[in-house]
């Protein structure tokens, strides 16, 4: 059996929760009501604008050429691509009120714990914090 066959058959109770979870299921069969999409896409939207935030750092603090083309490549495939899909729905939902609000401090704080500063991409991280790899896996 192949490493990843382990890996999945391992996770399965996990990827079938997922799978079978009724936000997916309704956007599956159409039944799931528009408010509670409308609510993700606004969520999903403030977290894109971090996790945005956290491409940028990587670029910035790659090590080598390759890693930082391909985290700012990241950066503006969401920037450009993912969060104008967002945009786009919300102009034809909702007359385009997408939060401008980034996420509560809680969430910058995770971010600079896992060695993202969350407000500038040169800035340093917090004393005591551990880094993470600039490089990219796979």
């Amino acid at each position: 059996m192949a490493f990843t066959d382990e890996l999945y058959e391992a996770a399965r109770h996990i990827w079938d929760a997922q799978v079978e979870h009724p936000f997916v299921t309704g956007i599956a069969d159409g039944t799931l009501d528009r408010a509670v999409f409308e609510r993700w896409v606004r969520q999903d939207y403030l977290y894109l604008v971090e996790f945005s935030r956290v491409f940028a750092w990587a670029a910035a603090r790659a090590d080598r050429l390759e890693a930082m083309s391909w985290y700012a490549a990241a950066l503006h495939l969401t920037l450009s691509t993912e969060m104008a899909l967002h945009r786009q729905y919300a102009e034809r939902s909702w007359c385009g009120q997408l939060p401008t609000a980034t996420w509560p401090t809680w969430w910058r704080r995770f971010c600079r714990a896992r060695g993202a500063t969350c407000t500038s991409p040169s800035a340093s991280p917090p004393p005591n914090v551990p880094q993470i790899s600039a490089t990219p896996t796979g």
